[in-house]
């Protein structure tokens, strides 16, 4: 899905039709929690604007190489062979004319580096988040900072509600429900086998959907703990006729396409909130957070109250694996 910015997209799946010209690598640069960000001098483009350490790969380069060539060209911040820089995220960005492939790393110091601007640009400035709300940014770096921020948070998990009527007399999942439906008993039984699962996660936030059946089923997987909690109106489940175009991958309609990113914005405000997260919610919801996130060895259909692991593998993709083999996957297809 993309995200339309002015004149900017991002992409967290590269389209069929992203051709790109350029590759370009990023290095996010912390200490004390501020972040390295450089101002771009009057006679370059975007002048006056501000952004990270970045430049176009050269031949033959690897990402990471030019993340620390970058670096070192502009900030003057050289990094050995044992520094550790972490590779967050690729992003597919188009700019009008152009585009292009943007990796994203990170490198944290503990005590702050000496900074020695190169003609490239005209100051720099060590950025709370504060400061960077109020900062005049190149086009595309807010965005890309958003992303970088959730991305600091490796990993969330996921559970879907427990069981309700509508669910055994439809004998499968067919998205938003009659009424507002309630827990059945069964429902609550498996809210409370799968308890101990919960109980045994570090969860520091829960974001959840409206609804009645996630919300009672927090009640029994969080009871008797402490935790923040967001209800989050996005994450609400979609309609049968969507659900039915997600799980046949008719995913170019309208409607389904609209829920689709409607997710994805809520996904976003959960993986904002401090994590880890658990997000309980629904199956549709879950199908449209795997479709997004580009997950393949993991079943999209999920049953009722069977907790996920979302997590970034070392190579940067995402993948999800169940957190007990107790609990029984129902498929609803």
């Amino acid at each position: 899905m993309k995200n339309h910015i002015k004149t900017v997209e991002l992409y967290e799946i590269q389209p069929a039709d992203f051709r790109p010209q350029v590759q370009v690598a990023a290095c996010y640069v912390e200490h004390g929690g501020c972040l390295l960000l450089l101002q771009r001098a009057a006679n370059k483009t975007e002048p006056g604007q501000w952004g990270v350490p970045a430049g176009k790969l050269e031949l033959g380069e690897t990402a990471e190489h030019a993340a620390r060539r970058e670096l070192l060209e502009e900030t003057g911040i050289s990094l050995d062979a044992n520094s550790k820089v972490s590779y967050l995220r690729s992003l597919y960005i188009r700019k009008p004319n152009i585009d292009y492939i943007y990796y994203m790393f990170k490198v944290t110091f503990t005590s702050k580096p000496e900074v020695s601007l190169n003609n490239e640009h005209q100051a720099y400035h060590w950025a709370s988040q504060l400061d960077i709300a109020d900062m005049p940014l190149m086009a595309g770096a807010r965005e890309s900072l958003e992303y970088y921020r959730i991305d600091l948070q490796k990993e969330f998990y996921f559970i879907r509600h427990g069981q309700t009527d509508h669910n055994v007399l439809e004998g499968q999942d067919k998205g938003v429900h009659p009424d507002d439906s309630p827990l059945n008993l069964t429902g609550i039984e498996q809210a409370k086998r799968a308890k101990p699962v919960i109980d045994s996660l570090p969860i520091r936030t829960v974001c959840l959907s409206p609804l009645r059946r996630v919300r009672e089923t927090v009640d029994v997987v969080m009871s008797d703990r402490s935790f923040n909690h967001c209800v989050i109106d996005n994450l609400g489940e979609c309609s049968a006729q969507i659900w039915h175009e997600m799980v046949h991958t008719k995913i170019h309609g309208d409607p389904t396409e609209q829920f689709i990113s409607r997710v994805k914005t809520g996904l976003n405000q959960a993986r904002s909130m401090p994590g880890p997260v658990l997000i309980v919610a629904h199956g549709g919801v879950h199908w449209a957070i795997c479709h997004l996130l580009g997950i393949e060895e993991h079943d999209w259909a999920i049953g009722n109250c069977v907790p996920v692991r979302f997590s970034l593998n070392d190579n940067g993709e995402w993948a999800a694996s169940y957190q007990s083999n107790a609990l029984t996957v129902h498929h609803f297809l």
